[in-house]
């Protein structure tokens, strides 16, 4: 049976079979909490690294450990523009370091998902491909 909405077969729509599309297509997720400072990504992503999500746990202080020196000032500065509404898109081709030492680059985007009573933005999610 087809979703008529989304024209995809309702056995695919899974929460399951989209990771497994997400797998296939080498593409990552990842979550930003603009109230505690956390970033999160799922274990697909950590592993290409060569990270656990213990290893992350265990010896990564914070997830900017990762990011080349040189693009963290101006992936701090997008995720700024996203949260403080000057962008409604974060894009960004930047640096990841993975476990043995190396650099490899990822294309991340993103976009706001939760707000606050408010209506302040508070967690953003996304994609890292690696490119």
């Amino acid at each position: 049976m087809t979703n008529p909405a989304t024209n995809i077969p309702a056995n695919l729509e899974s929460d399951f079979n989209r990771d497994r599309f997400l797998f296939g297509a080498d593409v990552g997720f990842w979550f930003f909490d603009s109230v505690t400072g956390k970033m999160s990504a799922d274990v697909h992503w950590l592993s290409a690294l060569g990270y656990s999500s213990t290893d992350i746990a265990e010896s990564m202080p914070s997830w900017r450990d990762f990011i080349h020196p040189d693009d963290l000032p101006i992936l701090e500065a997008r995720l700024l523009d996203l949260f403080q509404e000057r962008s409604a898109v974060y894009v960004l081709e930047h640096r990841i370091r993975t476990k043995w030492g190396d650099w490899r680059w990822f294309l991340s985007r993103g976009k706001i998902d939760k707000r606050d009573a408010e209506g302040h933005p508070t967690l953003a999610v996304g994609i890292c491909l690696d490119i």
